[in-house]
């Protein structure tokens, strides 16, 4: 052990301050991630550093341009597909991450260098976001300490308190610790990384082909389950292992980092926390993408100084199923809405202006107006301009003529009007005078109620009768209205002009036997032999010889 001792402290002091050939020393950028999950809303989540590995942070980022690469042809220029809507980071985002530390401890350094390393890591750690959580792991010179995976006070407590108990390096088993301890208590939903600080030595091996095998699976390991390795080299002890811890960041999607004192060590810790929360999310609309379209994604910067950078084409995606566009919808419809109350607001500020220029007019036109009038340049009445020479206004004295003509004529139409409608109500009221007179003529005509002489057959009915009995029996007679019956003479009766004996001899007998209100026969008062007596078996009166049916029951007597 005395001589591995020896030979480690003259590597250590064998150090050179030039610039690794490993350490990029150009702005840089590299797409880590890309999310496809809400397409056509794409996030890509991409690492933008400068030449001296400090993160960019995204208000010195003027425009990202995203585009889809042919990575086959090299040649062909990439389609862009859109320019960033938003870029934040990723500190910005509900995402949350598992970190472990890796650092050595022992006395290979001295002892101002540890302070000084554990005061600043405790310092940068416990600046973290109170949700993500951390673990230190301490390589104390004899074997490998670590807190659990949990508030970030926690790690730099235990960081702090840690002390140096031997001179051997155990690189590999602290590093696979921090691997095996983020996949069995970490959350694989959340972003996990380790940052290793180290000068690359390990008691189990210095020969570089082991070194690589070992490195390689730990490699294998962190990269099967999605851990990203940060690296922050510390005069490397051995130059040909730095390439091997380089590939492994890198191939990781970590960073390599390389430093000679102990500043430098804090300085790149800082850088590296930079580098993961300053991690830039490049969201857009992919707005032409179709199921089943494929893209190479690849974004170039352009920065308000400095030349502009383009990422290296990323792996291919498919997009196998994209969504509604609601966010687009959403964001149109706010816009829309914030456009349509800035023109409501322009509309009621410029008609509340004009209403005020309009009402400013019209009181300077009605002063002008009012002069005018008190100067008998117009009208007081109707606003018209007046001649010097007259006394009054023409306008309203004509407009006065006119309204007492127009008038005068209503007037006169009214009288006509109503002399017409009177002269109508007297042509009315004599069309009803003559018919008054044409019914009471009418109505002289008819028989009285309960007696009188028939108009048709001229014999005298019973009162009560409504109509001639001696007609509805089919006892006629032609003797007209108003004709004198003759007086029987003796022994026979007379008879009508116009009308034979017999039937004038019917009558009046009729009318006799029915004035009488009964009597013998005819024939008896002719002279002849009497008939028996007839009796009506409805209501038992006598009947005449001649009668077909009872007379009184037929007038209802």
């Amino acid at each position: 052990m005395g001589s591995i001792g020896l030979l480690l402290l003259l590597l250590s002091v064998t150090g050179t301050g030039s610039a690794s050939p490993y350490v990029p020393q150009t702005s840089r950028a590299k797409i880590d991630k890309v999310d496809i999950s809400e397409a056509p809303l794409v996030k890509i989540y991409t690492t933008f550093l400068t030449g001296k590995g400090r993160p960019v942070k995204p208000e010195t980022i003027r425009t990202a341009y995203i585009a889809c690469a042919n990575p086959d042809d090299p040649e062909a220029a990439p389609v862009q597909v859109a320019i960033a809507e938003e870029i934040k980071t990723f500190a910005d985002t509900a995402d949350l991450m598992d970190v472990g530390i890796v650092l050595p401890v022992s006395k290979r350094f001295p002892e101002e260098v540890q302070t000084q390393i554990k005061e600043g890591l405790a310092n940068i750690i416990g600046q973290m976001r109170k949700e993500d959580r951390v673990a230190a792991f301490v390589d104390n010179g004899v074997g490998i300490v670590h807190s659990s995976l949990g508030a970030p006070a926690d790690a730099a407590g235990y960081i702090t308190d840690a002390s140096p108990e031997g001179g051997g390096a155990f690189l590999y088993s602290g590093l696979e610790r921090a691997i095996t301890t983020l996949v069995e208590q970490g959350d694989p939903e959340r972003r996990r990384a380790i940052i290793l600080v180290t000068d690359g030595f390990d008691i189990e091996t210095l020969r570089p082909d082991l070194v690589q095998t070992r490195l390689m699976d730990l490699y294998m390991k962190a990269k099967a389950e999605g851990v990203i390795i940060f690296v922050v080299m510390y005069k490397p002890i051995i130059s040909e292992l730095v390439p091997y811890f380089e590939g492994m960041a890198r191939k990781t999607k970590g960073t390599y980092r390389e430093t000679t004192s102990a500043d430098g060590i804090l300085r790149n810790v800082n850088y590296t926390f930079g580098e993961i929360y300053g991690q830039l999310v490049v969201e857009f609309e992919y707005e032409d993408v179709k199921e089943g379209d494929t893209c190479n994604f690849q974004i170039g910067f352009e920065r308000d100084f400095g030349a502009a950078v383009n990422t290296r084409p990323f792996t291919e995606v498919q997009f196998e199923k994209i969504a509604f566009p609601w966010r687009s919808l959403i964001i149109w419809a706010i816009v829309a809405v914030v456009v349509l109350l800035l023109l409501l607001i322009i509309f009621l500020v410029v008609r509340r202006i004009l209403r005020k220029r309009k009402a400013k007019k019209l009181e300077q036109n009605d002063e002008a107006l009012q002069e005018k009038v008190e100067a008998g340049l117009v009208c007081g009445k109707c606003k018209r301009t007046m001649m010097a020479e007259w006394d009054e206004c023409m306008f309203c004295a004509r407009d006065a003529e006119v309204a007492a003509a127009a008038k005068k004529e209503e007037k006169a139409k009214k009288k006509e009007e109503k002399a017409a409608a009177k002269k109508d109500d007297a042509k009315k009221d004599a069309k009803k005078d003559d018919k008054k007179k044409d019914d009471k003529k009418k109505d002289s005509k008819k028989p009285e109620a309960g007696g009188g002489q028939c108009m048709s057959c001229g014999r005298v009915m019973m009162p009560g009768w409504t109509e001639c009995l001696f007609c509805k029996a089919g006892i006629g007679g032609s003797a007209p209205m108003g004709t004198p019956m003759a007086a029987p003479p003796a022994g026979g009766v007379a008879a009508p002009p116009g009308g034979s004996v017999g039937s004038a001899g019917g009558m009046a007998v009729g009318a006799a036997m029915m004035a009488g209100g009964g009597g013998s026969g005819g024939r008896a008062a002719q002279g002849g032999a009497p008939e028996a007596e007839r009796v009506c078996p409805k209501c038992k009166r006598a009947m005449k010889s001649h009668w077909d049916v009872c007379l009184f029951c037929e007038a209802g007597v």
